[in-house]
């Protein structure tokens, strides 16, 4: 095995929310076939996240909610999983008591990835917005009154949507207060609200790079790119770390090589170029010996 490359999917392999450019397919295809083990981890449902990649024909793995569940396809064999309990709920409804948006449990792909809301606790406005990015995303969502028939039950994750004047504090208090790992990127619907992802404090892109690397071999060399703060860690754990034109600078300033945006189809010289890297240091390394 050459290597693994870790890739987010929105804005990084997708510009388009459902597809995936066909030479980009043709690059990735050509990465695994000389020996490179794809992974691809993103915020998505497995439902939304599969959907794009049913195009790859080669053996990946693919990370959903932010690392919460790892699978090896085709075969779809857990190799990470670690989920939210239900003796979170009480504290989140205090929270979200006072705000005009409640938060949604995204039950993971065990429960058919459905995403549970509860509409009431939703201003009107809110429930505008949500419709609309349903019937978008063709995400599995089901009111309900309450989530009191969760009780006993794990949950992949929980999701809130805001603006990002209410997202950013809203993340501090998640992970301050809750202990749970909760980025806030944009929303791939619309990119004037945000989302504010909570799962497992011990889970993120980095952490699904970090075991993968334990099971595939620790000194395999790791290719990363990513364009949205969920991809911060994600970068931090590899070798050489691609961040995307369009993501923000706490991504581009840590990045060894900064792509085009995916609208330009930017990874597929990022890769190249870090695999070229990749290779002269590998040649570097054995001269030195």
């Amino acid at each position: 095995m050459k290597g693994i490359i870790a890739l987010d999917i929105d804005g990084t392999v997708t510009a388009k929310i459902h597809q995936i450019d066909p030479k980009v397919v043709a690059t990735l295809e050509e990465f695994a076939a000389k020996g490179w083990q794809l992974a691809f981890i993103t915020g998505r449902t497995f439902r939304w996240g599969y959907a794009s990649l049913k195009p790859l024909k080669f053996p990946y793995y693919l990370a959903v909610q932010n690392g919460a569940l790892c699978l090896k396809m085709p075969e779809r064999t857990t190799v990470i999983k670690h989920y939210l309990t239900d003796g979170l709920i009480p504290s989140l409804d205090d929270y979200f008591a006072d705000k005009d948006v409640d938060y949604v449990i995204y039950s993971g792909y065990e429960d058919d990835d459905r995403c549970y809301y509860r509409p009431a606790r939703f201003s009107g406005q809110w429930l505008d917005y949500l419709k609309g990015r349903t019937e978008a995303l063709q995400e599995n969502w089901v009111a309900v009154d309450d989530f009191d028939f969760l009780k006993g039950k794990t949950f992949a994750s929980m999701k809130t949507f805001m603006t990002q004047e209410e997202a950013d504090p809203a993340s501090l208090v998640l992970e301050s207060r809750y202990h749970l790992h909760a980025p806030v990127i944009r929303d791939p619907y619309d990119s004037n609200v945000m989302v504010v992802q909570g799962i497992d404090k011990k889970v993120s892109k980095g952490y699904v790079v970090r075991e993968l690397r334990q099971i595939m071999g620790k000194d395999l060399p790791v290719i990363a790119a990513g364009d949205d703060l969920n991809d911060l860690p994600l970068l931090q754990a590899a070798d050489i770390k691609i961040a995307m034109g369009s993501a923000p600078t706490q991504l581009q300033d840590i990045a060894d090589i900064i792509a085009p945006p995916a609208t330009e189809l930017g990874l597929i010289s990022a890769l190249y170029q870090a695999r070229e890297r990749i290779s002269k240091e590998e040649s570097c390394n054995k001269h030195a010996q």
